[in-house]
């Protein structure tokens, strides 16, 4: 009689080979025909190429399994500080700063990332500038040189990123919850690192933090540890020769190490909580106003059971949305407004199922109950667990029309993804497939897997400003590396679970969004750009016939425009409401949707409610009307419509809460918006909004409007008319009069010569840093296309100069970022965005430096060569091809919402690109960005930290007044069609 697997465990792993290149296909969607080749090189590094012949983007990732928790006991942050340091310089390009030059020159980017036990590299570039990037890519990661003149820099640049994230909740939770883990494990370690960490306390000790980090790299970048995904127009033959080429050297330290045990090549770590330190909770005091239950259960690293995933069933089962779900009984209790789950199994050992709870101002007082709804749910489960193989058979079916139908991934997306799913320990050929589909049901695995889910496993965080009554009287203890405050005690001193289940709780009910036909229309007008398929007083249709991707999906963008939504700060309000009651009430059917591929996004800009749906064509009209019924006939009681009121308050409260550099980054361009309410405004507005206020709303606005939709996908014209068709007569609006629809939001226009300042505020008190927004405005009319894309090439030129003078040289600290785009409404403006420690008059000063004076001396001094292959590296991003359907239907969408209907706007840029020459960016700089300039525009918003002195304004505006501000400004003119619009109908 064969052995048995004891009650509530799982089977072992199987041993865990070093894998075979020998007939490995990968699992791919059937949308995906990308040859794509696995390989081992003799020194132990996996790798897989793919080849797209069409490609815009050559692409390259490179995962090294090292990371926080490889750290020595003695260097917290090592494996951070290595990461900062490996692109610097290297044996073969050994000038600094190299590497961004060269991408931003070639159309590309790069990052990293450390995580618990690895560390991930990746870059994308121009197909034609692949294999350079990836000769130096490698031999930073293969021959870093660790210079010791920039140790010290970029460890001030890790301390900088240790400081942003201070007054972080997230960063403050996961680091209360790492002290929580076992005396001793590698956990409970400060994995991000700082000066301290890296410098003062190693050189206190006598020791060089640099050379012990050459140690360091030299044992643990090896390469049994690597993972190399590459992707290219090349055949994969001569992409497997570059890697091959370029990776061999690896040094195999790891040799005649075991791939298990104490002293494995891949380490494995065990469950970092015995039952002494589980049935917690934790009572964590928030620094932005916030109410949140978040779960975490502690569970075997199961990720060889790929073809069950027992836990991510559960999992889902548990983050339902629908009706007998966990959410929709919080909801109904008026306890809770959203509900989360997922499971980090990025830690090879073990994993962390969590799940997160937004808790109404009610539901904090009741979060015992709240807890101990979740887990009656799993208590349910197993009670129905005869029951559960039908759900699984549903999920089944949906994880392989996810697959089978997933849309292609743009290059970096697809290396990215690719080598982290390299690091999982399932069969090569699934490396893919194996992420998303369900194969076969096994309830023993799945009864286990639900046994491990007790409340005396879980550690409960409460997270709130104030305790809740029902807690302890006061914060006892402070996190010493984040801060934070908090206070433990039992989980079962406060939840306790009854003698019988919730009667609200059961199991999913069949969904009836599982689309059934898949498929291709045969018909369809063939066009380049989209086609005007109606447009009376009442409404507008745009169609675009998908010819290029051939999913059975399409997607309905809309917007609904009204002179109600942006008149007033109270219209507004309402707006914005009426949203969020609609994905309130239309959350129970979500659920099934979302699970099923759909997905529907709604909100506010200007004097329009926007919508985005899309999912597979079968169902797609039973989607949108779904939706459309939800927002026209919703009905809500006090109670529901009152924590929906406070939730959408404390969404507003929170925008200005996000990081510094994120909120001048947002905020400062609405001040040059014609009409803009800020969050102050709307808030004032929803405090005394009743659900007659909503509602009364509701029919106005919905009396008179115009419908704007582009239909695009799968779909024929004739499917495209009816589902237009059905949202009109679904609504049943009158038309508005030609003067009541406005038209695109319009900017604001400085005079000549301007200079200002506007300082706020930050509301977080934990914050030292301070943000800065400086802006240089070129208004130069309606989209004048010669200056726009000037200011594109000056911002291709200074991106590389900026970061390496401000954020390298001069420190001003982590987050130094140029602004990706050029336009505003019809402005024209280059925007430098920093967080930083320093006063914001100084780093205003040092931006000031760079734009006034630096930045033309390199431009002046810009060779031909190096102009041109700036020219390229633009054009080249105007002319990538579209990486999937998404992206097509966005660009129309965006193309219409502009309001210029300028469809080939991309390829008209590029090449007008081509006309341009040197003297036209020196002209440009002279004119606009030039500090002796006497037509130079310049805006610039503090954010000042609640540490930092007022800031004396020492030329300009000191703006006092923003409606007093704006009033003395003139609005530019409205953007129009390019084109008539007989020029867009079918047949013109």
């Amino acid at each position: 009689m064969g052995s048995q697997t004891p009650p509530h465990t799982f089977p072992p792993a199987p041993p865990l080979g070093e894998g075979d290149d020998h007939d490995v296909t990968l699992e791919l969607p059937s949308t995906d025909r990308r040859p794509h080749r696995y390989f081992i090189l003799p020194n132990g590094i996996e790798a897989v190429v793919i080849s797209d012949v069409n490609a815009d983007k050559g692409a390259a990732s490179i995962s090294v399994q090292a990371g926080s928790m490889n750290d020595p006991e003695d260097l917290p942050g090592c494996a951070h500080f290595c990461e900062h340091l490996v692109f610097i310089s290297s044996k073969k390009f050994p000038e600094e700063d190299g590497y961004k030059a060269f991408l931003k020159a070639n159309n590309g980017g790069s990052n990293a990332g450390t995580g618990m036990t690895h560390t991930d590299y990746f870059f994308d570039v121009a197909p034609r500038a692949l294999k350079e990037g990836l000769e130096r890519t490698a031999d930073f990661i293969l021959n870093p040189l660790f210079p010791t003149s920039q140790v010290d820099r970029e460890v001030n640049a890790i301390e900088a990123e240790y400081k942003m994230d201070l007054p972080n909740d997230p960063h403050r939770q996961y680091q209360i919850l790492y002290t929580l883990a076992k005396p001793g494990h590698r956990l409970n370690h400060f994995n991000i690192g700082n000066i301290e960490s890296l410098v003062t306390l190693p050189e206190r000790d006598g020791r060089s933090p640099r050379d012990e980090l050459v140690d360091w790299h030299a044992a643990n970048y090896c390469g049994r540890r690597i993972k190399v995904v590459v992707f290219g127009r090349e055949d994969v033959d001569t992409l497997q020769s570059w890697v091959t080429n370029l990776f061999s050297d690896a040094r195999i330290s790891t040799q005649g190490l075991p791939l298990t045990g104490p002293n494995a090549v891949f380490r494995s770590f065990d469950i970092p909580f015995r039952p002494e330190e589980l049935g917690k909770v934790v009572f964590y005091q928030a620094i932005r106003k916030s109410r949140n239950i978040t779960i975490h259960i502690p569970i075997p690293d199961v990720r060889h059971m790929y073809r069950t995933k027992p836990f991510w069933f559960i999992v889902r089962l548990l983050g339902y949305e629908g009706n007998g779900s966990v959410l929709a009984s919080l909801k109904e209790r008026g306890w809770a407004t959203s509900l989360d789950t997922w499971i980090d199994e990025r830690t090879p050992g073990y994993g962390l199922l969590g799940l997160h709870i937004m808790l109404t101002a009610d539901g904090l007082k009741h979060w015992t109950e709240a807890s101990a709804l979740v887990f009656d749910c799993v208590r349910m489960l197993r009670r129905r667990s005869h029951d559960l193989e039908q759900v699984f058979e549903e999920q089944q079916e949906i994880s392989n029309l996810k697959f089978r139908y997933r849309q292609k991934r743009d290059s970096v997306a697809h290396v990215k993804n690719l080598v982290q799913r390299l690091r999982h320990p399932v069969p090569r050929s699934k490396v893919l497939s194996s992420a998303t589909i369900f194969e076969e049901y096994n309830s023993s695995f799945i009864n286990t897997a639900l046994e491990h889910l007790q409340l005396e496993n879980a550690i409960v965080f409460v997270e709130s400003q104030e305790l809740p009554a029902n807690g302890p009287p006061t914060f006892t203890t402070t996190e010493p590396i984040y801060g934070g405050r908090f206070t433990v005690d039992s989980l079962q001193k406060f939840v306790q679970l009854g003698d019988t289940i919730d009667p609200t709780l059961h199991l999913p009910n069949p969904n009836p969004f599982i689309p059934k036909n898949f498929e291709l229309t045969p018909t369809g007008t063939v066009s380049d750009v989209p086609l005007l398929l109606s447009d009376t007083a009442y409404s507008r249709l745009w169609y675009k016939k998908d010819t290029t991707f051939l999913l059975p999906k399409s997607s309905i963008k809309m917007k609904l425009q009204s002179p109600l939504i942006n008149a007033s700060a109270r219209g507004a309000a309402l707006s914005l409401l009426l949203i969020e009651l609609t994905h309130h009430v239309f959350s129970t059917e979500e659920g099934d949707a979302e699970v099923a591929g759909f997905s529907w996004y709604a909100g506010g800009v200007h004097d329009t409610l926007r919508f985005n749906m899309t999912g597979f064509t079968d169902k797609l009209g039973f989607f949108v009307g779904r939706i459309i019924s939800t927002l026209l006939n919703f009905a809500v009681d006090p109670t529901t419509f009152g924590n929906v009121v406070e939730q959408s308050k404390q969404d507003l409260k929170n925008e200005l809460f996000q990081p510094p550099y994120l909120v001048v980054y947002h905020e400062a361009p609405k001040l040059l918006v014609e009409t803009h309410w800020n969050q102050e405004e709307l808030i004032q507005e929803l405090e005394n909004v009743t659900v007659s206020d909503a509602v009364a709303f509701r029919t106005e606005l919905f009396a008179r409007l115009h419908i704007e939709t582009l239909v695009y996908g799968a779909i024929s014209e004739e499917g495209a008319i009816k589902l237009h068709s059905n949202i009109e007569k679904a609504i049943g609006s009158a038309a508005l009069t030609p003067n009541e629809k406005g038209g695109p939001p319009r900017s604001l226009l400085l005079p000549e010569g301007y200079e200002g300042t506007k300082e706020f505020t930050y509301g977080n008190s934990e914050e030292p840093s301070n943000g800065i927004a400086y802006t240089l405005y070129a208004a130069t009319g309606v989209d004048d296309r010669t200056t726009r894309l000037i200011a594109s090439l000056v911002l291709q030129v200074a991106r590389a100069p900026f970061s390496s003078i401000l954020r390298t040289q001069e420190q001003l600290g982590y987050a130094v970022k140029l602004h990706p785009d050029v336009v505003e409404g019809s402005l024209v403006r280059l925007q430098a965005y920093i967080q930083s420690d320093r006063e914001p008059a100084f780093v205003e000063s040092r931006i000031s430096d760079f734009f006034g004076h630096k930045l033309g001396g390199i431009l002046r001094d810009l060779s031909d060569d190096d102009f041109a292959k700036y020219v390229q590296s633009v054009v080249d991003a105007l002319e990538e091809k579209l990486p999937n359907p998404d992206e097509e239907a966005f660009r129309i969408w965006e193309a219409i919402t502009h309001g210029r209907y300028e469809f080939d706007r991309r390829a008209t840029d590029a090449a007008h690109l081509r006309t341009i020459t040197k003297a036209d960016l020196v002209d440009f700089y002279d004119r606009y960005l030039n500090s002796s300039s006497k037509t130079r525009r310049k805006l610039v918003v503090y954010l000042r930290s609640q540490r930092t002195a007022p800031t004396e304004v020492k030329s300009g505006e000191k703006i006092e007044d923003i409606a007093a501000f704006r009033q003395g400004l003139v609005a530019d003119k409205r953007a129009t069609p390019v084109k008539p619009w007989t020029e867009y109908a079918k047949g013109s």
